[in-house]
Formats: C-alpha cells, sequence, structure tokens
C-alpha cells in the first residue's frame, strides 16, 4: 500500500479574519505553549507580517 501525503496549511481553510482569530485562540489554549507561536507564524506568513504587526499593534 502506498500513500502520497501533502504538506498542510491551515490557513488554506481559514476563510475570514474571525476563524483565523479562532484558529489563534484554539492554539493559545493547547497544553504546548509553542502551538501559539506555530499558528501565529503560519499567520504572519499567509498574511503578511506586517499586517500581523498592525493588528497586534506591534509597529
Amino acid at each position: 500500500m502506498n500513500i502520497q501525503l501533502s504538506q498542510y496549511n491551515p490557513l488554506d481553510f481559514l476563510q475570514d479574519d474571525n476563524e483565523i482569530a479562532a484558529y489563534l485562540n484554539d492554539a493559545y489554549l493547547d497544553e504546548d505553549p509553542r502551538m501559539f507561536l506555530i499558528a501565529l507564524g503560519h499567520i504572519a506568513k499567509a498574511k503578511n507580517v506586517s499586517y500581523v504587526a498592525e493588528q497586534f499593534g506591534l509597529n
């Protein structure tokens, strides 16, 4: 049996800012604190880092 896998990008399935916020919130509530940083990295790459900085008041 030969199974082919592809990379999974959760942002391919998030349609709007409310879904992205829910994704970040779920990552924040995860037992592993690294999950929040991983999720934030996904969003930063997908949305443009300057947009994320502006939304979090980091600019």
